[in-house]
């Protein structure tokens, strides 16, 4: 479920539940940005000693609905060790820095290949309309 907190600042709330038998409600704050004609969803979590980092996804809002397309980890951890794009990769999680025009570029573009599981979406609804 997603919830519009400030549509000027493209901040929502979002909910979800995860677990097997042991159901927990889990919620983020998310911020949306566009970068030429993408959306992104950043939700960013700060590190321990360091700069905060970003989780990060390709997002499309629809009429009443957001489509989320996770990044293909093992993709960005490549341009992110061959130092094309800020950040650290871990096995399942991808978390950039800053990133730059010339970064937003090189994953808008798809110029270094797909970045995006796009034949795997997610889909949220919206659960009002605030």
């Amino acid at each position: 479920m997603a919830r519009v907190e400030d549509a000027r600042k493209g901040q929502l709330r979002l909910a979800w539940m995860e677990g097997g038998r042991e159901m927990v409600l889990k919620t983020a704050d998310v911020m949306l940005l566009k970068a030429g004609t993408w959306h992104f969803a950043n939700l960013r979590e700060e590190t321990k000693g360091g700069p905060p980092v970003y989780l990060f996804a390709r997002v499309k809002k629809e009429k009443g609905m957001l489509i989320i397309w996770p990044p293909r980890p093992e993709r960005f951890a490549r341009l992110i060790n061959d130092k094309v794009l800020p950040g650290t990769a871990s096995k399942e999680k991808i978390f950039l820095g800053e990133l730059g025009p010339e970064h937003v570029k090189v994953i808008a573009s798809e110029e270094r290949g797909v970045l995006f599981d796009w034949e795997n979406p997610i889909v949220i609804m919206r659960t009002s309309e605030r």
